[in-house]
């Protein structure tokens, strides 16, 4: 079928279904139906794998027939129990609760701006992924979970416009379809995710503008899914409450007739083969007239343009403005499209065919669990056969048909000889259990271990009492190696997964929106910080530090190194240890500031303080001695003094007496001499005053 419907208005639609007639619409619903129908088709037999690896996986156990009703059927959780090791490892190593985006920063930084856009860009991601979106964790738990059993899972990241934020949900691989042909996702020409929506969920998409109003009133005839065998239960013949299966499609469509197809959404309600929404899936649109205003606006940054007078600046400026108008006039030419991305595919061991359904333990172990089933209810159908004894009556015997039960202690009587009795009754020759098939039954589970690496030291077994610490580190982190190499693909996937975020918000998120992550303060987020490069963004777990005792390891070790020599930003190694011994909220215990620094400074060594307080007490005590000698050799001038005045004191008398000089000038002398004295008592009193505080001084030191 040919369309003719304008580009542009398919651009800025919501919902393209609304552009198209009732027959081009359902044109296009049955389309989606019969494509979904060929690649469901097309991956038969790996369904079929699928439900075997599963029954494995949860232990479904079926009543058997042979080699008689009711035989064992013992299911060997050799898979079972690799699942369970490698989601336990996997999830406590990549989802990090404190810290789960890193931001990186490119190029010089001299004000700090990039580092401050990336720790708002990384608090801002991981806010909205563990706290925001509160099912963001469980999907990944799940997706942890069913990876390892089938080979892949997916988890698919769309903007929800009726919660207003991103959401992620976790989606198995059996419920997204995807064609035979496809080798990756991104170049899949189409896929189809199913899943279910009761009537009430529809009406409410319908009522709020998101659905078509297609009639899709009538129930859908229920079918059985994988899960019904494992969890006992089976759909009701006719309930009118059955929910609707909604297969949602990337298909291309070439809807404005320009014999290019552009990539859409399509969501089909299967039963009644309605479309419900068609809605462009273009995250990037190059046209003609796209590249020609590139070129255009690419002058304005023309060196050269500086170089020219004001009013040729301005007259260029308006042309070109005028040019690229112009441009945005015409019809679009469309050159190239690039599809908006929805699924991120978790991978376990990539298939080493090429094909896209990658391998899971259900593929590398399922046959030789399988034998090992069959070894065990072999054996244990040999030792039932054994222990509860068969065999032949003859005629002779005289015992009434049908079955004879004992209880222990009982006899029961018959008429016929006891001789006659042996005679007639021949036992059924049975073997005892072979050993040899009981070793061969070690052999596979060693090999099953082998291939899921898990051994008795990988599961926290103690493989022997004098076995050297060091040889049991190396053996742990042999036993790592391929846990290693599967958690860079998921580190890959996550990675992945950040930057379908980071584009939404960039496409999604408000001007400025405030945030807090747990308990911290309140943070704003501009829209402007994610319009950088989606590449910068990527997990902050480290997918070569699989064991803390790892991560342990290796930040003593970098702490020693940094002890012994210098270069080492010594706050950053300090960090590095606490996050590898596993010490929640770093930030609290240890605080930096925005330069990596730490806020509390350190404390100065005692001993120099020791050591520093003794030679002040030294130095004061030296000063004490020095000040209270020249006060004593100043008292002893003062005394010198006094007794030179005193014996010219006694000499003016004298005189006096004798008549030798005037008594008005001895009176005058005597007042000098008096006068001298005097300022000598103060002399002395003041020293000796000074003396007593130094003194109270060096006491109190």
């Amino acid at each position: 079928m040919k369309f003719a419907v304008d580009f542009r208005q398919i651009q800025a639609s919501q919902n393209a279904d609304e552009l198209l007639t009732r027959e081009e619409s359902d044109w296009i619903a049955r389309t989606v139906c019969e494509g979904f129908e060929a690649d469901k088709r097309s991956r038969s037999d790996w369904e079929k794998r699928y439900k075997e690896a599963h029954e494995l996986a949860l232990q479904v156990s079926k009543s058997k027939t042979f080699p008689w009703e009711n035989a064992s059927n013992v299911k060997f959780p050799l898979l079972t129990v690799a699942t369970l090791q490698f989601s336990a490892r996997a999830y406590g190593a990549l989802i990090k609760p404190e810290g789960m985006v890193k931001c990186k920063t490119v190029g010089a930084d001299p004000g700090g701006t990039k580092r401050a856009r990336a720790e708002r860009v990384s608090a801002h991601m991981t806010y909205q992924m563990l706290e925001q979106d509160e099912g963001w964790e469980e999907a990944h738990d799940k997706a942890l979970m069913a990876a390892p059993i089938i080979g892949c899972t997916f988890v698919k990241t769309v903007y929800d416009p009726v919660k207003g934020y991103t959401c992620s949900s976790h989606v198995l691989a059996w419920d997204l379809v995807v064609n035979y042909f496809a080798t990756s996702l991104d170049t899949a020409d189409r896929y189809t995710h199913c899943f279910p929506l009761y009537a009430r969920e529809i009406k409410e998409r319908q009522l709020n503008g998101v659905y078509s109003p297609a009639d899709v009133s009538l129930p859908p005839t229920p079918e059985a899914k994988p899960s019904d065998e494992r969890q006992g239960v089976t759909a009701a013949v006719w309930d009118d409450r059955v929910p609707h299966e909604i297969l949602e499609q990337r298909l291309y469509l070439d809807l404005d007739g320009d014999g290019y197809e552009e990539p859409y959404n399509a969501t089909v309600c299967k039963h009644a083969v309605k479309m419900l929404r068609l809605v462009p899936a273009f995250a990037e649109v190059t046209t003609e007239q796209s590249l020609k205003a590139r070129v255009l606006l690419s002058r304005l940054s023309d060196p050269a343009l500086q170089m020219m007078a004001p009013e040729q600046q301005a007259a260029l400026i308006e042309t070109t403005q005028m040019q690229a108008y112009l441009l945005e006039q015409e019809p679009p030419k469309v050159l190239k499209i690039i599809p908006e991305k929805v699924f991120t595919k978790i991978p376990f061991v990539p298939s080493p065919d090429g094909g896209f359904y990658d391998l899971g333990y259900g593929a590398l172990l399922g046959p030789v669990n399988e034998s090992v089933n069959t070894a065990i209810n072999q054996l244990i159908d040999a030792g039932t056969l054994s222990n509860m004894q068969g065999g032949f009556i003859g005629r002779g015997a005289r015992i009434k048909g049908g079955q004879m039960r004992f209880k222990p202690g009982e006899w029961k009587r018959v008429d016929v000889a006891g001789q006659t009795l042996r005679d007639a009754i021949v036992p059924l020759p049975v073997a005892q259990p072979s050993p040899v098939l009981f070793q061969l039954l070690g052999l596979l589970i060693q090999y099953g271990e082998r291939i899921a690496s898990v051994s008795d030291v990988m599961t926290g077994e103690n493989v022997g009492q004098n076995t050297p610490a060091y040889n049991m580190q190396s053996m742990l982190q042999q036993g790592m190696a391929v846990f290693t190499g599967i958690f860079k693909r998921i580190h890959r996937a996550l990675r992945d997964e950040f930057r379908v975020w980071y584009l939404l918000n960039r496409r999604h998120l408000t001007a400025q929106e405030y945030f807090q992550v747990m308990d911290g303060p309140s943070m704003e987020i501009f829209q402007l910080d994610y319009q950088g490069d989606p590449h910068d963004v990527r997990p902050a777990a480290d997918p070569n530090a699989v064991l803390n005792e790892e991560k342990t390891r290796q930040g003593a070790f970098l702490a020693q190194r940094a002890m012994s020599t210098p270069g080492y930003n010594l706050p950053a190694v300090e960090l590095r240890l606490l996050e590898g011994a596993g010490i929640s909220n770093v930030n609290e215990v240890y605080p930096v500031d925005e330069n990596g620094q730490p806020l509390i400074p350190a404390p100065e060594n005692p001993e120099l303080e020791f050591k520093r307080a003794e030679e002040q007490r030294r130095t004061m005590e030296a000063m004490g001695k020095q000040q209270l000698a020249e006060a004593e050799l100043q008292l002893k001038s003062a005394l010198n003094e006094a007794q030179i005045e005193e014996i010219t004191a006694r000499t003016i008398k004298t005189l006096t007496e004798a008549g030798a000089i005037d008594k008005q000038l001895a009176i005058d002398q005597a007042k000098v001499v008096v006068a001298r004295l005097a300022a000598i008592s103060k002399k002395e009193a003041a020293e000796k005053s000074a003396g007593k505080s130094n003194g109270k001084g060096r006491a109190a030191h």
